[in-house]
């Protein structure tokens, strides 16, 4: 019993850590330059796993083989979210990238021929009614706002695509290498990729006058917590369970994010928004309870990781 629910709790404490992470992102960033902020979170996890030697022995071309698609899953993926957090909110950017799945569902039908039914083809709808009836409520009722959110919006479905795309492209890495492996290149992919952009807002050094310590402590979470622990244990839960427990655990992500946000950050909720999460829980239900049978496979990442 213990070692069956050993996994399920890892999954549960890696979906409380990203979800914990969005709404520190978006209050950090308030402070912080994205790309810095990107560069010394991965620069934290890299040293990590090159204290671990997860990198030794890795020859070049298997490095550049991983590093490909983990530009995608990091430096693309994390750089667009944290460009969109400057622009939406927290509850805006959860219900965007909660739509992670049903994306990769649908490039993994196009890209690898996946099987589909009707209960996958209607979740798949359902869920992005869902999610964007509540991205233009401020549209309908005429919003302000709604040209900076949308924005915003529009930058984490693009940082969502990019990890699917990873998620996608990356089916034939873990058939190949060590999951520790490919999160250590993707670690080491994402600092290296974010320096040149953190040495561009350096330029203007003056943000650094305004750090805190709140903004130290949040960089050694996302560096040691968000990147480096979170990665490895989900890894490691993922090689001992199904995938579609994986899946479903994921959605807690997005809704400890709008609770975070709410309660703590204070961000104020649309009215539309019960309707919405119903419409997206009703989609990601139906979704799950079918899944393809070439998706299974102890690595295969099926959610949004922040």
């Amino acid at each position: 019993m213990t070692k069956k629910l050993l996994p399920i709790l890892a999954l549960i404490a890696t979906a409380v850590i990203w979800g914990i992470t969005v709404p520190l992102l978006k209050v950090n960033l308030e402070t912080l330059p994205p790309f810095s902020l990107a560069f010394i979170r991965f620069t934290i996890a890299t040293v990590i796993v090159m204290g671990l030697s997860e990198l030794s022995g890795l020859k070049l071309k298997d490095f550049l083989h991983i590093g490909v698609f983990a530009f995608f899953g990091v430096t693309l993926h994390i750089g667009l979210l944290l460009l969109g957090l400057r622009e939406t909110t927290t509850i805006d950017a959860s219900f965007v990238f909660s739509l992670g799945p049903v994306i990769t569902s649908l490039l993994a039908v196009f890209a690898i021929r996946e099987k589909i039914n009707f209960s996958h083809i209607l979740g798949i709808c359902i869920a992005f009614l869902g999610a964007f009836l509540y991205a233009l409520y401020p549209l309908l009722f005429g919003s302000l706002e709604f040209r900076t959110n949308l924005l915003g919006d529009l930058l984490v479905l693009a940082s969502t695509i990019s990890a699917s795309i990873y998620i996608v492209g990356s089916k034939k890495l873990f058939e190949t290498y060590k999951p520790s492996t490919i999160s250590a290149v993707s670690f080491t992919v994402g600092a290296i990729s974010f320096l040149p952009f953190s040495l561009w807002e350096f330029s203007d050094p003056t943000w650094l006058a305004n750090v805190s310590w709140f903004n130290i402590g949040s960089l050694i979470f996302f560096g040691i917590f968000s990147s480096f622990l979170a990665y490895s244990v989900y890894e490691w839960a993922l090689s001992k369970v199904a995938v579609h427990i994986d899946a479903t655990i994921s959605y807690l992500i997005p809704i400890i994010s709008i609770l975070l946000a709410t309660t703590l950050f204070k961000e104020n909720l649309e009215p539309i928004f019960p309707v919405s999460f119903v419409l997206v829980a009703l989609g990601i239900y139906l979704v799950s309870r079918f899944h393809p049978p070439t998706m299974h496979g102890h690595y295969h990442r099926h959610h949004h990781k922040a």
